[in-house]
């Protein structure tokens, strides 16, 4: 509390207290928990919780962990009006309306693969539209439709590579960059090993797994940079 009150007289930033909260070891003593909740005044709370629209957990991903971002998909698709668009202005508003709700998450951490079937499903089903509650016949098959216009497709992004590519970029700012998020990363787990030599181990987390996961393929075309002549660090 004494760096808390530090932080607000250097900043003068004030911390909203309704928003705050504190959160405990499963086995601590409950009587612990209600002095600490008496002492600094925040309510307690658990894993998972949400800050900035991303959630925040521990132990493996779970499915349930994600519904608020299928759910923020589906108010979103539906609000419009499918009947009233036509499939130009559908697949428009899926590009770049309703696949932005999802960006800001992937660019933090990538939910399991279940979530992504599930949110495409959406987008499917938004496309071809509704009659009388019932999804209408889906004309096409949803993987052609992630080709280029120049193949008769629709340009559709696969939510997959979207995330392939997020993780393939934080790996890129580990490599590159000496920020505070790479000094935690490689403090962390290189402490005494280079990251490129690093083996996945299963008391990893899962964004260092992801990160150990898209490894091969960034280093791939972090050489074909380097052989082109090309100055990365």
């Amino acid at each position: 509390m004494k760096i808390l009150k530090k932080y607000h007289e250097a900043s003068g930033q004030e911390i909203n207290i309704e928003k705050s909260c504190y959160i405990t070891h499963s086995s601590l003593n409950p009587r612990t928990t209600k002095r600490l909740k008496k002492w600094i005044g925040y309510k307690h709370s658990n894993f998972p919780f949400n800050y900035l629209g991303c959630p925040i957990y521990t132990g493996r991903k779970r499915i349930d962990i994600f519904t608020d971002l299928t759910t923020k998909v589906i108010n979103k698709t539906g609000g419009w009006k499918t009947n009233l668009l036509s499939a130009g202005g559908k697949a428009l508003i899926i590009k770049h309306v309703v696949q932005s709700q999802t960006l800001h998450l992937f660019a933090a951490l990538e939910p399991p693969i279940t979530t992504l079937k599930q949110i495409e499903m959406y987008f499917c089903n938004f496309f071809w539209g509704q009659k009388e509650d019932k999804n209408k016949y889906h004309w096409s098959n949803w993987k052609k439709l992630y080709y280029p216009t120049e193949e008769k497709g629709l340009g559709f992004k696969r939510l997959k590579d979207i995330c392939k590519t997020f993780t393939m970029k934080r790996w890129w700012r580990l490599r590159t960059m000496d920020n505070l998020w790479s000094q935690f990363i490689k403090a962390k787990y290189c402490p005494r090993a280079n990251m490129v030599s690093k083996v996945i181990s299963p008391n990893n987390s899962n964004i260092w797994r992801s990160l150990l996961k898209i490894r091969p393929q960034a280093e791939h075309n972090i050489q074909w940079e380097i052989n082109k002549g090309n100055t990365l660090f």
